[in-house]
């Protein structure tokens, strides 16, 4: 065999959804690269990113990352494209779907060519880690492995076509709800991510999590700056809870008779969106972006406004709608434990407060900004949202602004942060990484950053092109560089960095 330096191999699947709507996981090839544990991205030779199964959508995702590995290191006899094939095609005798067991999505196979087989679990190495979140050691994480197989031989059906056009019934609805995470799980989880917003956090959390398991529903008013986290709360907690997620806007609707988007339309996707499983849509999370600007302020309002506002007070106050659906077929949909979320910035009102407290400094007034409250009265009264309408959203929900300091703790310490992506990225082509005072350029980010006015997504942007030039240079094959440096000057201009051979 030729001796090749093989840092890590990982499987990549992809969806496959039938004609009944339900989805399987192809596995298409085997890559070569490494994996990011910062984060958590396998990166193939070409510096292309998977996500883990666990963030499975629509795209390809990459799984058995340990395990091909292993078959790897343990045939030094065979090549590496020996490997890659024989494992492939093994790998193409199962039928793979995949089960929520707390904050984990597990990988389940059975054989194709078997009808009577139950379906098992797959655990290797990348689970494990995972699974590391909520288990001390290796032995209670093989111990859960063996339960959940007990569990799946014991009420999982067996994954046959016929038994897939079993119609959903209400005994099925909160399937994925038998096993519970706690609010301060998701809490613990979020808090990786979103930086400064400790108080939102707790209460998006939670009343989700209320509403996904109990009996009543409360909605919610979530405001804050662009860029402070409203929408990566909720999308976290629905991944991790394993909710349906519709994100939508609000600003190309129109009142019912107008061109335009309409509530029927929202549910239409929600449906969509749930490949027409009801009991999906029915628990789901129906974000309406950009809330605030469908509010009077004031005005007597228009089509835009008052009379879309009628148009949401219906779905929100737990109605029953004929929904057309796939080419003509008419479902019905209950609104009633749906979880709709009003998202928007609300910056005038804010402001409005601020003006009437004459004599601030402007950081006094930041102050303001970042500490200011947001009542029912102000989202009536000031803004010119229906009262009927903010009575049914329940919850107003308020996120800071982030400051600098907030910004820099983003940058360094989040668990998705874009800076210690790219640091990592360039360690591990073992390049030497120098920087010429580390504080110096953190608070040159977070300050650009701040200008912006974007909160946390200028960051990304920001180090993408601080790095942009750099990237470049290192992936030239004919160059043998070991050392950079880089310097606050750097953030300014991508240019000015150092490298040495």
């Amino acid at each position: 065999m030729v001796d090749i330096d093989i840092e890590d191999l990982a499987v990549i699947f992809e969806p496959v959804v039938d004609n009944e709507g339900i989805r399987t996981y192809y596995p298409v090839e085997i890559v070569e690269g490494f994996y990011d544990e910062i984060s958590e991205k396998f990166i193939d030779e070409n510096l292309y990113s998977y996500d883990h199964f666990m963030d499975f959508q629509n795209g390809k995702s990459f799984a058995l990352r340990g395990s091909i590995l292993k078959a790897y290191k343990n045939n030094p006899d065979k090549s590496l494209s020996e490997i890659k094939k024989e494992y492939l095609e093994n790998l193409r005798k199962y039928e793979y779907t995949a089960r929520l067991y707390d904050c984990q999505v597990i990988l389940m196979r059975k054989p194709i060519d078997s009808d009577n087989s139950k379906a098992t679990v797959i655990l290797d190495q990348d689970s494990i880690d995972r699974c590391m979140f909520f288990f001390n050691n290796i032995e209670d994480i093989k111990e859960f492995e063996e339960q959940m197989n007990r569990e799946l031989n014991e009420d999982i059906e067996d994954i046959s076509q016929d038994e897939k056009k079993i119609e959903h019934n209400e005994s099925d609805t909160l399937s994925n709800t038998e096993i519970k995470i706690s609010p301060r799980k998701l809490y613990k989880e979020i808090r990786k991510t979103v930086i400064g917003q400790d108080d939102a956090i707790k209460q998006i959390v939670t009343t989700i999590w209320e509403n996904f398991y109990g009996d009543t529903t409360n909605n919610m008013i979530i405001l804050g700056p662009s860029g402070s986290g409203k929408t990566e709360i909720i999308r976290q907690v629905s991944k991790l809870l394993n909710i349906p997620l519709l994100l939508t806007s609000v600003t190309g609707m129109s009142q019912a008779g107008y061109i335009g988007r309409g509530t029927d339309e929202i549910l239409k996707d929600l449906l969509t969106l749930t490949k027409g499983d009801i009991s999906k849509a029915e628990r789901a999370i129906v974000v309406l972006d950009e809330f605030d600007k469908i509010a009077t302020r004031g005005n007597k309002g228009d089509i835009s406004t008052n009379g879309v506002q009628n148009e949401l007070l219906k779905i929100v106050e737990d109605g029953t709608f004929g929904i057309d659906y796939n080419h003509g077929s008419r479902m019905i949909l209950n609104t009633e434990h749906i979880t709709f979320i009003g998202v928007g910035a609300c910056t005038d009102i804010l402001t409005k407060k601020i003006n009437k407290q004459a004599g601030f400094t402007s950081d006094i007034k930041d102050k303001v900004i970042t500490t200011g409250k947001i009542n029912a009265d102000d989202l009536v009264e000031k803004l010119g949202l229906k009262a009927e309408l903010v009575g049914r959203m329940g919850k107003i929900i308020r996120l800071n602004d982030l400051d600098i300091d907030t910004l820099k703790k983003i940058i360094t310490d989040s668990k998705k942060s874009a800076y210690n992506d790219k640091v990592n990225l360039i360690k591990k082509s073992n390049v030497k990484y120098i920087e010429e005072n580390h504080d110096e350029i953190i608070e040159t980010i977070a300050k650009i950053a701040k200008d912006k006015k974007i909160g946390a997504r200028a960051i990304s942007s920001i180090v993408n092109e601080m790095f942009s030039d750099i990237m470049f240079n290192l992936s030239d094959d004919e160059e043998n560089y070991n050392e950079l440096t880089i310097s606050k000057d750097t953030v300014t201009d991508p240019k000015k960095y150092i490298l040495k051979k």
